[in-house]
């Protein structure tokens, strides 16, 4: 199994055991790295260091790109050619023997491959494409802890034991308020003396909360749990108690910051997650303990089964088409993918590397549970037998610079990708009078939320926002956003003057002024939409109300958001 040590290559050796420990290295740090930065995650909770936690979670993210630009000096320096990786991957697979995390070394191989190589697309020789390197020890299975008696008696129990423990402020009342709650959410509680409990051994923090997840079993019902904690004055509370899928997926979702959870196994935790979450893939729950790099992987192999296994067609997504993205899906499957158009009309005042750099920023922002996150894929091969002539056409008319239309293959040079959701106008036209009320509400809190976190939408039509399977109401169009801060809100400028009235401005605009005043109008041309929005977000239609959220951001009062209801919360 052994290559030897030295290939010749014209003029030039390459030891292929020394490139493959490079990248060893190289991951090793990575997650040396990651682990320092998640492992202070409880320290900066139970401090309540907010805008540290912000700065970890941002870190985190940029050290992949970080190990990955080192790594890729040595192996350039060493010269090494396309003939040389499936040496070089041998090489790899040996060194990763007794390594836990092997499928996220894979992944890192891969990256170091694709930024090497002139191929456009891997394939298994060189690359780990089809399948994660073998893993050659026994993971722990042991993910759990476990608990037996009344529910009272198990909560204790486990409140006591969990590592933020020794800062609960108040364990009894805690425990009693977790046991009063299950009880009168969950009948056969009511009647059972004996109730069992297992709990995830780690504690996952997200920006001002942290959570224990696990499972609840009452006579033969299983019931997935998750004790949710806060932050106050005089220490840490238990903020909530969640139990049943549907409320642990919100918990889990893809509109989320990544959570910092220390674990040497990511495999595993993964697999227990998925007996709580069936309704989450794989590569969604990689991503939302923060391996979104093995969440690329794990997407890309698991969309490939799907093809394999389908035979619908990729179309056009519905809706208003976007003037920057042009937007595509396949009906079987709830992703979009969106690419960069080749040039934009002149009201769009931003360039290709602008959208990319908004993409960006997104991926390392709070997203609070308003913004989708996004997979960013580089030669994105699809079969050419799989789309829409029509989809062919536009493609090949609006975004020739990011697609190479080939015999039989459709490559992507540069693609996102997202969670398919239905757009927000075309929800409101289907939807009962109480959905309506509802969504749009939900559409003016997500509009506070992300300015809270210092982002304005920029364009904050409908057609931006999505409506997820659980009504929420997520923005995805990220062409204009910017930060709050740089936004000047104005008040329309009064003019005595009629010969001034007319469809362009008598005054003079700046680049980042906004008039509130109009938002009432552009977004609700129905005036009894604009009504029940207005019922519960007036203050968006004012300067005033925009700048008392700025005024917050500047002095650095995180605003609280939570993945649950304001009635879940038991204080």
């Amino acid at each position: 199994m052994h290559n030897p040590p030295f290939v010749a290559l014209g003029n030039t050796l390459v030891d292929h055991r020394f490139v493959a420990d490079q990248i060893v290295k190289g991951f090793r740090d990575y997650r040396v790295r990651f682990a320092a930065i998640t492992g202070g995650a409880r320290e900066r909770f139970v401090q309540g260091e907010w805008q540290a936690v912000q700065a970890a979670s941002k870190a985190r993210i940029l050290l992949y790109k970080e190990c990955k630009a080192v790594v890729l000096e040595t192996v350039r320096v060493s010269a090494v050619t396309s003939t040389d990786w499936p040496g070089i991957k041998r090489c790899f697979t040996i060194a990763l023997e007794g390594m836990a995390d092997a499928a996220l070394a894979g992944t890192f191989y891969n990256s170091i491959y694709r930024a090497s190589s002139n191929e456009a697309v891997p394939d298994d020789l060189n690359a780990f494409v089809s399948s994660d390197p073998e893993l050659l020890i026994e993971p722990d299975s042991a993910v759990t802890s476990k608990y037996r008696g009344t529910i009272t008696e198990i909560i204790s129990q486990v409140l006591l034991e969990c590592e933020l423990s020794p800062y609960l402020a108040n364990v009894k009342f805690d425990g009693e308020g977790i046991s009063t709650r299950l009880r009168n959410d969950i009948p056969p509680l009511r009647d059972s003396a004996d109730v069992s409990l297992e709990m995830v051994g780690v504690t996952f923090y997200r920006n001002k909360g942290a959570y224990l997840v696990g499972r609840l079993e009452v006579s033969g019902h299983l019931f997935p749990l998750s004790i949710a904690f806060g932050r106050v004055k005089d220490g840490v509370v238990v903020d909530s108690v969640l139990w049943g899928e549907a409320r642990l997926s919100v918990i889990f979702s893809f509109t989320r910051s990544y959570f910092m959870v220390a674990v040497d196994e990511p495999s595993v935790i993964v697999s227990y997650l998925q007996t709580l979450l069936p309704g989450k893939k794989r590569w969604e729950l990689f991503t939302s303990i923060g391996f979104y790099k093995h969440g690329k992987t794990e997407f890309f192999r698991g969309f490939r089964e799907h093809l394999d296994q389908s035979n619908d067609l990729f179309r056009i997504s519905e809706g208003i088409k976007g003037q920057v993205m042009m937007a595509f899906t396949l009906d079987s499957y709830q992703t979009v993918f969106k690419v960069i158009k080749d040039k934009f009309p002149a009201t769009k005042s931003v360039t290709r590397q602008q959208v990319r750099a908004a993409y960006q920023l997104v991926k390392t922002h709070d997203r609070v549970g308003r913004m989708a996150d996004t997979q960013e894929f580089q030669f994105f091969e699809l079969p050419k037998d799989r789309f829409d002539p029509d989809l062919l056409d536009e493609l090949s008319r609006v975004a020739s610079a990011s697609v190479n239309l080939e015999t039989d293959v459709v490559i992507f040079k540069h693609l996102y990708t997202e969670r398919l959701m239905m757009p927000l106008n075309i929800y409101i036209t289907q939807c009962s009078s109480f959905q309506l009320e509802q969504v749009l509400e939900d559409y003016g809190n997500a509009i506070k939320e992300l300015a809270a976190v210092d982002i304005f939408p920029g364009d904050m039509l409908l057609k931006n926002f999505g409506v997820t399977r659980h009504g929420r109401v997520i923005f995805y169009d990220y062409d204009e956003i910017c930060p709050l801060t740089d936004i000047n809100f104005r008040k329309m400028p009064v003019s005595n003057n009629a010969s001034s009235v007319g469809a362009d401005p008598w005054f003079e605009v700046g680049e980042f002024d906004v008039f509130p005043e109009e938002f009432a109008t552009f977004l609700f041309p129905d005036e009894a939409r604009k009504a029940i929005f207005s019922q519960h977000h007036a203050d968006l239609f004012t300067v005033e109300g925009w700048t008392s959220i700025q005024e917050q951001v500047q002095t650095n009062q995180l605003t609280d958001v939570y993945p649950y209801p304001i009635r879940d919360r038991l204080r």
